[in-house]
């Protein structure tokens, strides 16, 4: 067992976002992305008709990225995951106008990468968000939160809980060339022919 000490503190929203700006020379390590992930299908035609329609040249750079939340929170109905189906993504939470946080983060992060902001998702226990990627007037490169299921400002975050991963499409050895939204817990091990089988268990709980 390993026990993990995290410090986390509220995130505010810069004070000036006049400085910061979709980078027109991406680094290469953030190209990633700019591409589609499982469950956010940038390929969809109606998710690509729909980014086209929330362009525009008024306001900074911040302003458009504001834009995109404000359209997904006044279209999307927040409603619990399906049992049956906990992910359903950017296009059904469009279709359907209703979506978790999962759908409602994939769409978000959908409209982004259409409108070439590199975006992504934050991996928390029972929840998640996105984050987008400006920079600011040297060129430097900065993530910054968006909570899409919920109220609060852009660049704004008051949830502590641990991060657990940020993106969305992992290249994981036991899914082939599959890609993966998360990287799941795996065990694994060799047993003697003899042997009993290994008794293991996922642990992860947070300690006050």
């Amino acid at each position: 067992m390993v026990a993990v000490e995290v410090t986390r503190f509220d995130t505010a929203p810069p004070e000036n976002t006049d400085i910061y700006s979709i980078p027109k020379s991406i680094p290469r390590e953030i190209k990633l992305y700019l591409h589609e992930s499982p469950y956010i299908d940038i390929s969809n035609s109606k998710l690509k008709k729909t980014a086209k329609t929330l362009l525009s040249n008024d306001g900074n750079d911040w302003q458009k990225v504001e834009k995109i939340l404000r359209y997904v929170r006044d279209n999307v109905k927040y409603r619990e995951a399906y049992k049956e189906k906990p992910i359903r993504g950017a296009t059904a939470a469009l279709d359907t106008g209703e979506g978790d946080c999962e759908d409602m983060s994939a769409l978000f992060i959908a409209l982004c990468r259409l409108n070439g902001i590199p975006a992504r998702t934050v991996r928390v226990p029972d929840h998640c968000w996105a984050e987008f990627y400006l920079e600011d007037e040297t060129k430097s490169g900065y993530w910054f939160p968006a909570q899409v299921a919920g109220t609060e400002p852009l660049g704004c975050l008051t949830d502590h809980r641990m991060i657990l991963q940020k993106g969305d499409a992992f290249r994981i050895p036991e899914s082939g060339r599959e890609t993966s939204r998360y990287v799941k817990e795996l065990f694994t091990g060799k047993v003697k022919e003899s042997g009993a089988d290994p008794i293991h268990q996922f642990i992860r709980e947070e300690i006050r």
